[in-house]
């Protein structure tokens, strides 16, 4: 939702689609080949709105839309500029507190944007560097309350306070029933407690930092009452406290 209570619509195929409730009507953005100035594609795979835009991620770059003059301007990786993105397969958005972004992309790490100095910073994993990022295939990200960078990848969660010069590491070990309960991470969600929620691709974990350990949730067959689905894309708690959790295949828990 934006600032003037638009509702932003991403979809696979479709474009983008911008709903205004005062008349019940959609407004359809889509890519054409023809028009340069148009968004970058139509699977539209991450949406993040400030004040002045809204921030579109594709499969072919970054997009960025201003609600005034409703012109779109284009991000994209360049092998010639070193301070452009790593990739232009987008996968997640955020933005911090002073407004810079935060990108990644599905197989080219992360990137964190600087507004004044319109330049992108490039975090990829290396073996040979232990603090690195965990993976290049970025999930989902989120800036805490504490200002904590979380960084869900496709081997393992990743946590940062020094702005991703340094990474933490969090990853399943089967033997250490503290550790995560998956190593695919698919999405992170802080609620109005200010816990951490992880939902992996074998089920869904809540991060305890006293002993810096994760409380796992799992699919019990003999259970009515445990999660749906171990494999959990999507976490939001409702003003009533009640965390309702996303599955692919099991539907929707709510705890």
């Amino acid at each position: 939702e934006d600032p003037k209570g638009n509702l932003w619509v991403g979809t696979r195929l479709g474009g983008l689609n911008r709903y205004d409730p005062k008349t019940g009507k959609f407004t359809h953005l889509l890519y054409s080949s023809t028009n340069s100035e148009g968004i970058s594609h139509n699977n539209i795979t991450a949406l993040s709105a400030d004040k002045d835009g809204i921030w579109i991620g594709t499969k072919n770059g970054l997009d960025y839309l201003d609600y005034d003059s409703q012109k779109i301007e284009h991000y994209r990786a360049s092998s010639i500029n070193p301070n452009s993105l790593s990739g232009n397969w987008i996968s997640a958005i955020i933005q911090d507190a002073n407004g810079n972004l935060w990108v990644g992309t599905q197989d080219a790490g992360l990137n964190f944007y600087d507004k004044a100095k319109n330049a992108f910073f490039v975090f990829k994993h290396s073996d040979d560097v232990f603090t690195s990022i965990s993976n290049n295939r970025i999930t989902s990200i989120l800036i805490d309350k504490q200002g904590v960078l979380w960084v869900g990848t496709a081997n393992g969660l990743n946590t940062s306070e020094s702005s991703g010069r340094y990474f933490t590491h969090f990853s399943n070990f089967p033997d250490d029933s503290d550790s995560l309960s998956g190593s695919i991470i698919y999405a992170i969600y802080q609620d109005r407690s200010l816990g951490i929620w992880i939902g992996t691709n074998n089920g869904l974990n809540r991060y305890d930092p006293q002993r810096q350990g994760f409380v796992r949730h799992n699919h019990q067959p003999t259970t009515p009452n445990s999660l749906a689905n171990d494999t959990v894309i999507s976490i939001f708690e409702d003003s009533s406290n009640v965390l309702w959790v996303g599955t692919d295949g099991g539907g929707l828990s709510k705890y």
